[in-house]
């Protein structure tokens, strides 16, 4: 058991710190498109499937899948309470604002049935969306960035180890329905948006959440694989699969918004 927990520490550690590392130096645009890779969520059904079984992981990867959208009611929540206060109050109401969205969208998505299909559409909208509204905010990079101390360091390592210990330790309690809903949490984007709203102020978060839905098309990907190959091949090549779909996804769009771009940048010359 503390073997366990402490190789949940270590993966959740890591991975928060890249991710904040990436935030850092390059741009809002990436950034927010890796905030969608399958990395706290992976971590989460990697372990349920582990400790609960592949069977239990299946069927709470339906309910993760249709979760997504509370992960973007959080995102949702949260960027809207940073825009209206300003300061240290504002982070802790940001983030209270941001989990009241989460956890309140996962009561209304419990009582969808657990279909696939059903799953997929209520992410798939709200992605359409929320991509649509947000398709004004502009890009900011963060300039000259802050060098990490140890206590920022912890702080990112204890929220992100402890919300996945968490959730792994009461699967067996609450049920898949509510362990899958649970690893939509945004495990390792929520001490992001703390840590870089405290230090840079709301622009940067701003400029993440624009953003944010476009890369969580990767974890739709991932969720869906999860569902059809755990119960196949196992969690650990079922978790490698998904992972090289979502991956394949990214590289997709990634390859689509730079050609959407070059296009854009060429057309008003092409006009002369």
């Amino acid at each position: 058991m503390l073997s366990l927990i402490i190789t949940k520490t270590v993966i959740s550690i890591f991975t928060i710190l890249g991710l904040s590392w990436l935030t850092e130096r390059v741009s809002p645009r990436m950034a927010g498109l890796l905030s969608g890779y399958p990395i706290g969520t992976a971590i989460a059904l990697y372990f349920i499937g582990y400790e609960q079984g592949a069977a239990f992981a299946v069927d709470g990867a339906v309910y993760t899948l249709a979760g997504l959208s509370a992960t973007l009611a959080f995102v949702v929540g949260y960027y809207y309470a940073s825009r209206r206060w300003a300061g240290w109050p504002g982070v802790f109401l940001s983030a209270l604002c941001g989990n009241i969205a989460f956890f309140t969208a996962c009561l209304l998505l419990r009582h969808l049935p657990d279909q696939p299909l059903i799953a997929i559409l209520s992410p798939i909208l709200a992605i359409l969306f929320f991509s649509w509204l947000f398709r004004h905010i502009p890009d900011k990079r963060i300039d000259n960035p802050v060098r990490l101390g140890w206590r920022v360091l912890a702080f990112r390592a204890f929220m992100a180890a402890g919300t996945v210990i968490t959730i792994t330790g009461v699967a067996a309690s609450v049920g898949p329905e509510w362990s899958g809903l649970f690893a939509a949490f945004p495990i390792t984007v929520f001490p992001l948006f703390l840590i870089i709203h405290a230090q840079y102020g709301s622009d940067p978060i701003a400029a993440f959440v624009r953003n944010f839905p476009r890369g969580l098309g990767a974890l739709v990907v991932y969720c869906l694989t999860i569902h059809y190959s755990y119960g196949s091949v196992g969690i650990t090549f079922g978790t490698l699969l998904s992972f090289l779909t979502a991956t394949i996804y990214l590289m997709i769009y990634g390859t689509f918004t730079r050609q959407r771009a070059r296009h854009n940048r060429q057309r008003p010359s092409s006009g002369r």
